[in-house]
């Protein structure tokens, strides 16, 4: 044991010594680094600290800008009182935020940093400016004229753009907003007539061309009329029209009168999206204050969709006009997924718009009808709710008989979450139960058919998507033996 023990302890004295010998040589060789000449630091040009106002005036300073965009023809904007205009046009209008935009851009120059000088000898190819990626030259009321040069993009923390300002020796980096100022073709700037689609007036959808469908809007809410008849999932269809609502041109590109429409694609349009509103009446206030009303009666509207305008837009045809429009604002109609739109919840009525409901079956028929009276005091005052809403009593009678309401809607609510487990894959069998739902002005079929021992298909309006267990079959049939005694 004492032999061991004095091994180890010569073991970790040869450890220390190797140990020591390293600290040495290390501290060897940090003496000859710092006694080595530093190498010269390189010459380098600093970015500014501060911003650098190049340029600053007022609106009634200046005559006109002259912009080349990079893509699309140079042009020439007067500024006049803060707006601008296009002197061969006078009828062409700008949309408001790029009026701004612009006006803003020639007002003041402001450069954020500076990179680098000319006199340096650095390419300006480098710079994206050796041709410059775009340009303005601002024209002042004094004669005088300044020019803008434009170029990339700096591959940096903040995305500036390296410009030039007149005879300037230094490259300044710009802001993202100068480039958006003097990048546009002149037909983006042009105001843009949208169309004003409002969902709640709609009454039917039907694309056609690159995507088939049409829909028709009912009191159960939106009913699928093609590809197949089926009605339609409530929050999809929320999704949809919110889209629809939001649908807006990218350009105005003027009339299509005498425009050639085959070069668009327009002749033989790639998708027709036709649009169908009910009956409505417009309010306008006039410049006093007063409000004005109009009819406006069930009309259509067509919106033709042709080839590519460039790389993110597509031609468009609206009411007489040419447009272009965005992928990606038409997206929602190409992508519309049918498998997951369709309705999960066929009894979706809401009591309160069921008018009536038919139950058969093999054991026998029922028919529940509905009636929705306001409830008064004894005084015969209408009541209401704590928000105004008028309060209603609902009456339901089986087969002309009075029926306990409560029980009728114990019964209904169950029937209410049928709902289908999976997608049919056979075809439907003999039909065992028809429940027919009524509303003011729509009705529709639910049916339930053998698909094997153990499911139902089910089927909406003559259609079998789905099937369901077998179970439901007997909930349809509590509505043929259940009692008026109240709730289940």
């Amino acid at each position: 044991m004492t032999e061991l023990r004095r091994k180890k302890r010569f073991r970790w004295k040869r450890v220390y010594s190797l140990l020591l010998s390293l600290l040495l040589l290390a501290a060897a060789a940090c003496g000859f680094l710092l006694l080595r000449r530093a190498p010269e630091p390189r010459e380098v040009h600093p970015a500014a600290e501060e911003a650098v106002l190049l340029f600053q005036a007022v609106p009634e300073d200046l005559v006109s800008v002259q912009i080349a965009p990079g893509t699309g023809e140079a042009y020439t904007l007067r500024i006049s009182g803060g707006t601008l205009t296009l002197p061969e046009d006078p009828d062409f209008t700008l949309r408001p935020a790029l009026n701004q935009l612009i006006l803003d851009n020639c007002l003041t120059v402001r450069a954020e940093t500076v990179y680098a000088r000319i006199s340096d000898g650095v390419p300006l190819s480098a710079f994206g400016l050796s041709p410059e990626a775009m340009s303005a030259r601002i024209t002042c009321a004094d004669g005088t004229e300044h020019r803008i040069r434009i170029g990339a993009q700096a591959a940096s923390d903040i995305p500036y753009y390296y410009f030039l300002w007149d005879d300037d020796d230094r490259i300044f980096g710009g802001s993202t907003d100068m480039a958006d100022a003097f990048s546009c073709d002149l037909a983006f700037l042009r105001a843009v007539p949208q169309p004003a689609i409002r969902a709640d007036l709609l009454s039917a959808i039907r694309l056609e061309g690159e995507a088939d469908y049409s829909f028709r809007c009912t009191d159960a809410g939106w009913q699928m009329l093609s590809p197949v008849n089926y009605p339609l999932n409530p929050d999809r269809m929320e999704g949809y029209l919110e889209n629809l609502e939001g649908f807006a041109f990218s350009r105005y590109l003027g009339s299509a009168e005498g425009a050639d429409l085959a070069a668009a694609g327009l002749s033989e349009p790639a998708m027709t999206l036709t649009l169908s509103f009910v009956p409505s009446v417009l309010t306008v206030p006039d410049t006093q204050g007063a409000t004005h009303t109009f009819p406006v009666d069930a009309h259509e509207e067509v919106f033709l969709i042709g080839g590519r305008y460039d790389s993110q837009n597509r031609w468009a045809l609206y009411r007489g006009g040419l447009y272009t429009v965005t992928d990606f604002r038409l997206s929602f109609l190409t992508a519309f997924d049918l498998s997951n739109s369709l309705l999960m919840y066929p009894v979706n009525f809401e009591p309160a718009a069921l008018r009536a409901l038919t139950v058969r079956t093999a054991e026998g028929r029922v028919r529940f009808e509905l009636v929705l009276t306001e409830q008064t005091d004894e005084k015969g005052t209408l009541l209401t709710g704590e928000e105004g809403e008028t309060l209603w009593d609902l009456h339901v009678t089986r087969d002309g008989k009075a029926f306990d309401s409560d029980a009728f809607l114990s019964l209904y609510n169950r029937l209410r979450r049928l709902a289908p487990e999976g997608t049919l894959t056979v075809p439907e069998g003999e039909t065992l139960a028809w429940i027919t739902l009524e509303s003011a002005g729509f009705t529709r079929v639910v049916t339930l058919s053998r698909a094997d021992a153990m499911h139902l298909a089910l089927g909406i309006d003559g259609t079998c998507l789905f099937y369901c267990a077998e179970s439901w079959l007997d909930v349809v049939r509590s509505f043929l033996t259940q009692d008026d005694s109240g709730p289940l």
